[in-house]
């Protein structure tokens, strides 16, 4: 018995049907076992035809039928089904030629395309080459980020694609001018995503270190925040939408205070994608009086978290007054909030029980790390180094410091308590923390970026190839954010990290011929989990054993 599929020629619909050979008056015909169904489509027809192989598992009384391999009595040979028909084939005479990871290709290959990557490079004469690399290194570095060493490695053992490293970086020399290219497509995938419904953009900047202690115009020392202070940095800023979907980057020396980043950012986001009446959040590093004057400025408006332990004495006691504060359900969490002015903006403080235990742990830890230094109440300058945070609570005396209780104390009395400026007028309270307490959405971006897309360290040393790695990693990020948005609206919710491991786990083995020319497809085994994917993004898999034609 095999699938059998008739097309109408004027109707366009395709009938699925299970077959079999019989002999009648000496002549071989086929008989019509079961009518399956009729496709109005592919996706149809792929469904059609995989219940069919699965109802002649049934009728042939052989639950592996389509799928796997069946031992012949001699013990020598195997029966491997083939294009709905079983082929004797000699195991001995075959042997293991690749395996390939599919599923990279087949989904984020397939939202790569959709977001209209693929002819990003222009003005060389190896345009097309030039974007088939950069669509493989983007696909590589969502599978598996390294090196772009390793990642000419990885592509040819396990992607069958071969490119030299020479073409990876001269792909790279052309990607760096067309930078402002790569952003105005990643913003308008996202705007279509969202449906042009892009009126809240989270704003943040982050540290990107390298493994090189060597200064030029773009990489300096600064602070870093990951903490490693001897080596050379960049500054990112990074704008998402209130889903996370990214906007826009902009790349900073490293010395650069982030505070400084804003006004580059909004200047940015007015010459190129000209969105009107935005709503811009930024956490306390955006809090100084030149970042809220220039939106002022630019009507833009904005929720910025408030330095509150930095305002004058005069709204400091306002702050710590109690009798101030009412009860306010803020994301599903009793807080205590009030509101007060601020230079003529508005300036909301609440209070919660989990941040007064977060805030307290917090110093509490800090306060541990010195204790561990200090000998006959005193600590060595020398040895505090290593403890960046906790000079706030020290006096000094000559080269000796020592713990400062009043300071503690004064500082457990802002426990719990938080504060945000804006200038919305007509919203309310409630409605600007929880806009507020979305910021989360940003600080998940540059997770994603530093960790799951290795972002850093960057191994690069020219700038242009330093601008061509972000480029490289902001497309990724945004292909990674796109397959997670269409599965979370198609109601199949799935984490980043499930999503990439569960697309990696879709593979092929190929095995060929030690004799002749045929060569055999054998799929991995589909986990419900991989056909949900497939199903969101309409994108057919065979799961059959089939003859890969040469």
């Amino acid at each position: 018995m095999f699938v059998r599929t008739k097309t109408s020629q004027t109707q366009g619909k395709t009938v699925v049907q299970i077959v079999e050979g019989i002999r009648e008056n000496k002549k071989q015909r086929q008989r019509v076992v079961e009518h399956v169904g009729t496709a109005s489509n592919n996706s149809e027809l792929h469904k059609l035809k995989d219940m069919a192989r699965k109802r002649i598992a049934v009728l042939s009384n052989n639950p592996l039928a389509g799928i796997e391999v069946k031992l012949d009595q001699d013990k020598n040979a195997s029966l491997i089904r083939v294009m709905n028909e079983f082929e004797l084939v000699d195991i001995k005479k075959f042997k293991d030629s690749s395996r390939v990871v599919d599923g990279i290709e087949d989904i984020f290959g397939k939202v790569y395309d959709e977001s209209n990557f693929r002819n990003i490079i222009k003005g060389s004469r190896k345009d097309d080459e030039f974007n088939l690399i950069l669509r493989s290194i983007v696909l590589s570095r969502l599978a598996e980020p390294c090196s772009k060493r390793r990642t000419v490695d990885l592509l040819h053992r396990e992607y069958a694609t071969d490119i030299s490293l020479k073409q990876v970086y001269k792909m790279m020399d052309y990607l760096v001018r067309q930078e402002q290219d790569v952003k105005n497509l990643v913003m308008a995938n996202t705007k279509h995503l969202l449906e042009d419904k892009v009126d809240v953009l989270f704003f943040d900047v982050t540290t990107l270190y390298f493994e090189s202690l060597s200064q030029d115009d773009l990489r300096d020392f600064g602070f870093s925040k990951d903490c490693k202070f001897k080596e050379v940095q960049i500054v990112l800023s990074l704008v998402t939408s209130l889903s996370g979907l990214p906007i826009s980057y902009n790349l900073f020396p490293g010395n650069i205070y982030e505070g400084h980043t804003l006004f580059e950012c909004v200047k940015d986001l007015k010459k190129h994608y000209k969105i009107q009446n935005i709503l811009l959040v930024a956490d306390r590093g955006m809090f100084n009086e030149n970042n809220l004057e220039l939106m002022d400025k630019e009507k833009i408006k904005y929720i910025v978290g408030a330095k509150l332990k930095t305002l004058k004495q005069l709204h400091k006691d306002k702050i710590l007054d109690e009798l101030t504060y009412y009860k306010e359900s803020i994301c599903d969490e009793d807080h205590l909030v009030s509101e007060f002015e601020y230079k003529s903006r508005r300036l909301i403080v609440s209070y919660s029980e989990k941040r007064l235990k977060k805030d307290a742990s917090d110093r509490q830890r800090l306060l541990d790390r010195l204790l561990k230094k200090t000998k006959n109440n005193k600590i060595k300058i020398d040895d505090l180094i290593a403890n960046y945070g906790t000079k706030k609570y020290l006096t000094k005396s000559n080269d000796l410091v020592e713990i400062n209780q009043e300071k503690i104390e004064k500082d457990a009395r802002w426990d719990g308590i938080s504060g945000v400026i804006t200038n919305l007028e007509n919203k309310t309270l409630k409605e600007i923390l929880e806009r507020y307490r979305n910021l989360w959405q940003i600080e998940e971006a540059f997770r994603i970026n530093k960790h799951n897309l290795k972002m850093r360290p960057i191994y690069h040393h020219k700038p242009r190839r330093i601008k061509a790695h972000i480029s490289i990693c902001f497309l990724a990020y945004s292909v990674l954010k796109t397959t997670e948005f269409k599965l979370k609206k198609n109601n199949t919710p799935m984490s980043i990290e499930t999503i990439r491991g569960e697309l990696q786990k879709v593979q092929t083995s190929y095995i060929e011929s030690r004799h002749d020319s045929r060569k055999f497809a054998v799929p991995s085994i589909f986990s419900n989990t991989q056909k949900q994917i497939y199903g969101c993004f309409d994108v057919y898999r065979r799961e059959d054993i089939y003859n890969v034609k040469k």
